[in-house]
């Protein structure tokens, strides 16, 4: 489907991305706006070109071909242009994706594989966020796993042009946005946007990540115009997770996770599990903790009143031989109540050892 595929154009802003991140981060190289843009499908790799070293053309070729789940794509054959490179992860791509490799901000060798349906998967979830846009307008670099999926596949789902901002001054963004935008950008570049008075036309979308949005910058953004907003939750290492449309409200898991009851949200995708967002499960201790923080003070008194527990010097003791009512999350979400079961009664068990 065409849905599904990359488009030449989208796989050069990718890779250049990729490759000045590896340039900045393994080499403390910087690449000025001027300099990438003579980054052209015709301009050479190394010199009179791109000015890659030997060293980091194979680090930044490795990346690349990583990234799209070939990471020996360029081993047999270095190409020789930039265009050699968009090509042959053109080619790639057209035999059939099987993997994305994705790198956590700030963090060296820190990468992690994803199933490239998964991907595609939480992608048409966003897909669904943006419905209704007419244009996806990103201040984002697209080699992040959310900003792929935002500024890239979301888009080609939708069937909508997607747009890169990233080099455009604020005086021409202004101009350049027009009804029914959608425009991504961090919250950190929200703040930038603001303050140079960049507002939005009507019927515009503010989408955000990365970053805590805070009430105070949400109600900035509604100011200037925004009248829609959402804040998307993921990490490199688990993927899309949730959404919300205010600071104020609680994060909605996507409907590839689900609550187990146990603090935790496990991952329900049909292509695998995923890891959990609690890599170990709390002690009991712990857990009480946790629960006396979600539990008002009437909260605990209606739990103490149906429990049969009273306050006697000032601790909470049930009653001898009366049971203790206990609660548990059902998949659906639902509580149910179960009785814990009263101590089995020696007498009536044959070869029950004697109580000590």
């Amino acid at each position: 489907m065409k849905a599904y595929q990359i488009s030449a154009e989208q796989i050069a802003a990718v890779t250049a991305a990729l490759f000045l991140e590896v340039l900045s981060t393994e080499f403390s190289r910087q690449v000025g706006a001027i300099a990438r843009a003579g980054w052209t499908p015709a301009a050479p790799l190394g010199d009179g070109g791109l000015d890659l070293a030997p060293e980091e053309q194979s680090a930044c070729l490795a990346r690349a071909g990583a990234f799209f789940g070939a990471p020996d794509l360029f081993e047999k054959r270095a190409p020789g242009a930039f265009g050699d490179v968009i090509g042959a992860i053109g080619a790639r791509i057209a035999a059939g994706l099987v993997s994305f490799r994705f790198t956590a901000a700030g963090g060296h060798g820190r990468d992690f594989n994803h199933p490239a349906d998964r991907i595609f998967g939480e992608a048409a979830a966003l897909a669904n966020l943006l419905y209704g846009r007419r244009r996806i307008v990103s201040l984002v670099a697209p080699h992040s796993l959310l900003g792929f999926s935002l500024s890239v596949l979301a888009p080609n789902l939708l069937g909508l042009p997607s747009i890169d901002a990233r080099t455009i001054a604020p005086e021409e963004l202004q101009k350049a946005l027009s009804f029914g935008d959608a425009v991504i950008a961090t919250p950190s570049l929200w703040r930038y946007l603001l303050a140079q008075g960049v507002k939005a036309p009507d019927n515009a979308m503010a989408v955000t990540f990365g970053e805590a949005l805070s009430p105070e910058l949400s109600a900035e953004i509604r100011k200037a115009g925004y009248g829609a907003q959402r804040e998307i939750y993921g990490s490199t290492e688990s993927g899309l997770v949730g959404w919300r449309d205010t600071p104020s409200d609680p994060f909605a898991l996507f409907e590839f996770w689900r609550r187990n009851g146990g603090g935790r949200a496990d991952g329900l995708h049909e292509l695998g599990e995923r890891p959990p967002l609690s890599p170990r499960r709390p002690s009991r201790r712990r857990r009480a903790d946790r629960r006396r923080q979600r539990l008002s003070r009437g909260d605990r008194r209606a739990h103490r009143r149906a429990s049969g527990r009273r306050r006697v010097h000032g601790l909470a003791v049930a009653p001898r031989g009366r049971h203790r009512p206990a609660c548990r999350d059902d998949h659906d979400g639902e509580r149910r109540r179960q009785r814990i079961p009263r101590p089995v009664d020696r007498r009536l068990v044959p070869g029950a050892p004697p109580a000590p």
